[in-house]
């Protein structure tokens, strides 16, 4: 910026005005580039958390836009003959405006659809801490944005006013890459731990004796009643301290550490043990832990095959205290752009519920996923393309609008932007990344100015370039000469030798 205009200024005075703007990019670009260093090593979350939401990141940015804004009438950039300085500079600050009304009032989301299905009810990009309770036919509820990582500063406390009584929330622990794992406790339960999949969708599973987990088409009961249920029952139990395993339908086992393969007959008693994936119909289910008097802790898991994309879940702990009452209330999630698993906890007497993860936004109108396409490469299942054919369906507009989304090919309507993410591992459903961003047109007409201004400064007889371009110009016509002037004095010299 100090070298694309030369105003009337000595050159010392003009960079000495412009230091302090040289300084804050230069830290600016250095924060930005730490901050792809954080995102890869520690995730988004922290990157967010530390630096890209951080009140001083932000200060940086303000201080940028007041400086230019006072160089601009400091040094009288709005005259006529400054103008290209001018244009410059106010792209800057428009391009800061910009990201300043993108960063609070625009926001991003995931719309998940599934084919022939619509849908206008996405989850949002940024996580919250919600906690909701119920008194009476009143449902009381309060949240918090908050990002949590594991070097950010995660600290915070809430209340929820509860019908006059104040329940306070503050944060305690946050564990990534969350699993629950079994002690032994001679005043425990029998319980089991276990990787459960559904179509290719893993969860993480803790059953305690009397529980039951619906997975698909098939119900896992840990020694628990079902009653009447269209679902095929997959029952786990314990006898003479040995868990067994049986199904309405037949099931196939894989050993792990030899290869073998199996199967048991339906409704046969069979021993349960780890080591081996268990598949009935579509789900598999590989057991963990297994005791027969047990207590749950939960820790950070270190074992890269639990810590897929997919597979990740980390914990929050909370400390609550309502009525004189104190409980430790720990909830799952995912982080950004996941729904957090909602927990319910009776508190003196209250139901709560605590949850940690994205929140519902409504949009205005709804996307039909007429079909969903995947191409793959030749010969290979590698996938090479994929597109959402969609219909936008906006019914106060009347406005029914067909729509292929794929790689570069982005619908806007309505404020909105919808771009192909990622698809379902059935190739049934799409999801698709939402941006609502009022600071996009801001960011356009900021660039436009910049190059504008870059333009008018090579035509501008006074600026730097122009003054630059006649010194070498003035250089290149004072070289010419000296050559020929020495081409002229070997021409010289040349005849006066032929006529010796």
């Amino acid at each position: 910026t100090a070298t694309t205009e030369i105003y009337t200024l000595p050159y010392t005075t003009l960079f000495r005005s412009m230091r302090t703007v040289i300084l804050l990019l230069f830290i600016f670009g250095v924060v930005s580039g730490v901050a792809t260093f954080v995102e890869n090593d520690f995730g988004t979350e922290a990157a967010w958390s530390i630096i890209y939401t951080s009140w001083w990141f932000a200060a940086i940015q303000v201080a940028l836009a007041i400086l230019l804004i006072y160089n601009i009438f400091k040094y009288k950039m709005y005259k006529f003959e400054k103008l290209p300085a001018f244009l410059f500079h106010l792209g800057f600050i428009v391009i800061l405006i910009g990201a300043g009304v993108t960063r609070y009032f625009g926001y991003e989301g995931i719309l998940h659809i599934r084919n022939g299905m619509s849908a206008d009810r996405m989850l949002s990009n940024t996580p919250y801490v919600t906690v909701s309770a119920i008194k009476g036919d009143k449902k009381y509820e309060t949240s918090l944005k908050k990002l949590l990582s594991a070097i950010s500063n995660n600290k915070f406390d809430m209340k929820l006013d509860v019908a006059g009584d104040v329940a306070n929330i503050s944060f305690k622990k946050y564990i990534p890459n969350a699993v629950t794992k079994l002690v032994s406790d001679p005043k425990g339960v029998a319980t089991v731990t276990m990787l459960v999949s559904v179509n290719g969708r893993p969860d993480n599973v803790t059953l305690r004796k009397g529980q039951v987990y619906e997975a698909g088409d098939n119900l896992i009961s840990f020694d628990a009643p079902v009653g009447q249920t269209t679902k095929n029952v997959i029952q786990i139990y314990v006898k003479n301290n040995k868990f067994y395993i049986d199904s309405a339908k037949a099931i196939g086992w894989f050993k792990m550490a030899d290869s073998t393969r199996g199967g048991f007959a339906a409704n046969q008693e069979n021993e349960w043990t780890t080591g081996r994936l268990y598949t009935v119909g579509s789900v598999n289910i590989a057991p963990r832990q297994m005791l027969v008097h047990a207590k749950e802790k939960i820790v950070s898991e270190t074992n890269p095959m639990f810590n897929r994309p997919g597979m990740k879940l980390s914990a929050l702990t909370m400390d609550v205290t309502y009525k004189g009452k104190s409980e430790e209330v720990t909830v799952f999630g995912k982080g950004k752009g996941a729904k957090g698993i909602a927990k319910k906890v009776t508190i003196a007497g209250t139901p709560f519920e605590f949850e940690w993860g994205s929140r519902t936004i409504k949009l205005p109108f709804k996307i039909k996923l007429l079909e969903f396409q995947l191409e793959r490469y030749p010969g290979s299942m590698s996938p090479m393309s994929y597109a959402s054919e969609v219909e936008v369906l906006d019914k106060a507009n009347n406005v029914h609008m067909p729509y292929r989304i794929y790689m570069n090919h982005v619908l806007n309507y309505g404020g909105y932007r919808f771009f192909q993410s990622s698809y379902d591992q059935d190739e049934m459903g799409t999801i698709l990344s939402v941006n609502k961003d009022p600071g996009k047109w801001p960011t356009y007409l900021g660039y436009f100015l910049l190059g504008l201004g870059l333009f008018f400064n090579l035509l501008n007889p006074k600026s730097r370039f122009r003054k630059l371009a006649n010194m070498v110009q003035r250089d290149a016509n004072k070289m010419k000469t000296l050559l020929m002037a020495f081409f002229i004095a070997l021409s010289f010299l040349g005849a006066n030798q032929a006529k010796a």
